[in-house]
C-alpha cells in the first residue's frame, strides 16, 4: 500500500519576512516569527568555495538583495558547492570523453559520472528555486521580478 503525501491546492504561502515587506496586503494577522535577518550587503563567500563557487556566490547574493536573508545562507552555500563539484566533474568528462569504450564488446557508452552531474544539476536547480533566483519563483513570491535577470543573464550565457 502506498501512501501519498497531499499537497496543499494553490500557491505556496509566503514566507513571513516577505508579508512584512509588502506591509501585509492581505490584512491577516501574522504569526509571531522573528523575522530573518537580512544582510547589509552581500555576504563574503565562505571558505573553501572553488572559483566557480564563489563567482556563483557573488552573483547569488548580488541579484537576490532584494529577498534574500541569512536564512538563504545554507542552502546558497550548498548551492556553491554543488556547482564546484559539477565544475570537477565537468572537467574529469572534458579530460577522459562524454563517451567511453568497452574494450571487451566494443560498445561505447556515456560517462559514468554523467549521471551524478545531472543529479547534481537538479540539486542546484532546486536549491536556487528554493531561494527565489529563477524569474518564475520570484514571480511566485512577488519579488522584484527584474532583480534577479543578470543571473538567468549568466546562467544563460556562461553556465
Amino acid at each position: 500500500m502506498s501512501r501519498t503525501r497531499r499537497t496543499r491546492p494553490g500557491p505556496q504561502p509566503k514566507p513571513v519576512e516577505l508579508k512584512l515587506l509588502e506591509g501585509n496586503p492581505g490584512r491577516r494577522p501574522i504569526r509571531d516569527a522573528p523575522p530573518a535577518e537580512k544582510p547589509a550587503g552581500p555576504p563574503g563567500p565562505p571558505r573553501g568555495l572553488g572559483r566557480r563557487g564563489r563567482a556563483a556566490w557573488k552573483r547569488y547574493w548580488d541579484a537576490g538583495k532584494a529577498w534574500l536573508t541569512m536564512g538563504d545562507f545554507d542552502a546558497l552555500w550548498r548551492a556553491c558547492r554543488l556547482i564546484d563539484r559539477a565544475d570537477s566533474i565537468e572537467t574529469t568528462i572534458d579530460a577522459e570523453g562524454f563517451m567511453v569504450l568497452n574494450e571487451d564488446t566494443g560498445r561505447s557508452y556515456p560517462h559514468a559520472a554523467l549521471n551524478t552531474l545531472l543529479g547534481i544539476y537538479r540539486a542546484i536547480a532546486d536549491l536556487e528555486t528554493a531561494a527565489g533566483l529563477p524569474a518564475t519563483e520570484r514571480g511566485r513570491i512577488r519579488a522584484d521580478k527584474t532583480a534577479g535577470d543578470e543571473i538567468d543573464r549568466w546562467k544563460a550565457g556562461s553556465g
